[in-house]
C-alpha cells in the first residue's frame, strides 16, 4: 500500500507541473505492487566478458574497441553477415600476445553491430545467480534474435524466453530496482501501460521495482534511454545536458527526465546523486552521445567525436573523470559509427557472472 499510495502523490505532483510544461506528459511512474524476486543487473556492474561485432563500415571504433578492452577483459567477436573472417582474424593477430589471449571469435556471423540490443537482458535472482531474459528483437534480423541462445551454449548461461521487445539499449538499471526507460520506447513496443497486469508481469520479470518513463530525445529514431543518461553506481547517475539557446526541446527533455528520476528515487527512498555531462546538439536525427559510454574494470571507455567542438568534448570527458576517479576515462573515435545510428554502450554487450 505504501509503494501505491507514493505512486498516486507522484503521478499528482507530475500532473499539476506538466499544465506549466508540456513536456512533462512525456513522464510516467509504475511500481509493481511488491518487491520483485529479481533484480535487473545495474549498467555499472562491471562484466567478466565484453561481445563485440566486427563490421567494416567502423574499423577505427572497433579496432579501439577490442585494443582497450583485451587489455583488461576477455572479448568474443562476432562478425557481420558477409565479412571476410579471414581478414578479422588477421586483424586480430595483430594484438600482442597478452591481448590476442583475450580474444576468442567463433566465426559466428550476426546481421548488424548492435549487440547490446539484441543479447539477452541480465537479472541477478535471490540467490546472486544471473538469469538471461531473451526478449523479442526485429523479424528481419534472424541472426540477431538467436544470439542469446548462441550466448548460452558458448558460456553456460541459464536462458528464458519475455514475451516482449524490449531492446537493451531501451533500459537502464541501477541494479537496485530502479529501472528507467522512455514513454516513446514503450509505445514503439506496443507496451500498454495502462494494462496494470501486463506492466506488473514485465516488471516482476525485468526485476524493476519502480519504472521511470521519461522523455526521449526529440529527433533521436530508436527512443532508447542509454543516450539520455546512465548509471555511474547504484547511488549515482549520470543524465545528458543541453543548451537551452541551442537544443531547447531536448534540454526541457533531459532537465524532466532529471526531475522524475529524482523523484521516483525519493519516493523509493533510494539515495541518488544525479550528474549532468554537457552534450552536443543533433545533427540531423544523430546524437554524438557522451552517456553512451561502457564500464569496465579500472576503465570506462566514452564516445570521442572531430565533429564536435573541442571545448565541449573536453568539459564531457573531463567531468567524467571527475566522476569516475578509481577508472582510467578512455576516448574511442566514433565518427564512423554515429551514421549507424549509435555509439560505444550501443556496440558492446557485456556478460555479468
Amino acid at each position: 500500500m505504501r509503494l501505491w499510495a507514493t505512486l498516486s502523490a507522484l503521478t499528482s505532483l507530475l500532473t499539476s507541473a506538466a499544465t506549466s510544461d508540456p513536456a512533462l506528459l512525456h513522464t510516467q511512474v509504475v511500481w509493481t505492487a511488491s518487491t520483485p524476486a529479481r533484480t535487473l543487473v545495474g549498467d555499472w556492474e562491471p562484466p567478466s566478458g565484453v561481445v563485440v561485432v566486427y563490421g567494416d563500415a567502423w574499423l577505427e571504433t572497433y579496432d579501439a574497441l577490442v585494443e582497450h578492452l583485451s587489455e583488461v577483459v576477455d572479448v568474443t567477436v562476432l562478425v557481420e553477415e558477409g565479412q571476410d573472417l579471414e581478414e578479422v582474424e588477421a586483424g586480430l593477430d595483430l594484438l600482442d600476445a597478452q591481448r590476442r589471449a583475450r580474444v576468442w571469435m567463433p566465426g559466428h556471423e550476426v546481421d548488424s553491430s548492435w549487440p547490446r540490443d539484441y543479447g539477452p537482458l541480465q537479472v541477478r535472482e535471490a540467490r546472486g545467480t544471473v538469469t538471461w531474459l531473451d526478449a523479442l528483437y526485429t523479424i528481419d534480423r534472424p541472426r540477431d534474435d538467436e544470439l542469446p541462445a548462441h550466448l548460452a551454449e558458448w558460456f553456460g548461461g541459464q536462458v528464458r524466453p519475455l514475451e516482449h521487445s524490449i531492446d537493451g539499449g531501451a533500459l537502464a538499471s541501477n541494479g537496485r530496482g530502479l529501472c528507467v526507460s522512455t514513454v516513446e520506447y514503450f509505445e514503439l513496443a506496443d507496451v500498454d501501460t495502462a494494462d496494470e497486469p501486463l506492466v506488473q508481469g514485465l516488471m516482476d520479470e525485468l526485476g524493476c521495482e519502480a519504472l521511470a518513463l521519461v522523455p526521449a530525445l526529440e529527433h533521436e529514431d530508436t527512443k532508447h534511454v542509454d543516450l539520455v543518461l546512465q548509471f555511474l553506481s547504484p547511488t549515482e547517475v549520470v543524465v545528458a545536458r543541453f543548451d537551452p539557446a541551442k537544443a531547447p526541446e531536448d534540454a526541457r527533455r533531459v532537465d524532466r527526465a532529471a526531475e522524475v528520476l529524482r523523484r521516483t528515487a525519493a519516493a523509493m527512498g533510494a539515495p541518488l546523486t544525479i550528474e549532468r555531462i554537457d552534450s552536443p546538439p543533433a545533427s540531423g536525427d544523430l546524437y554524438p552521445s557522451y552517456v553512451n559510454f561502457l564500464q569496465v574494470d579500472g576503465a570506462l571507455l566514452v564516445p570521442s567525436y572531430t565533429t564536435v567542438e573541442r571545448d565541449l568534448e573536453r568539459r564531457a570527458l573531463r567531468r567524467l573523470a571527475e566522476l569516475v576517479p578509481d577508472k582510467s576515462v578512455i576516448p574511442i573515435p566514433s565518427d564512423e559509427v554515429l551514421p549507424h545510428g549509435g555509439s560505444i554502450h550501443c556496440l558492446t554487450w557485456g556478460l555479468v557472472r
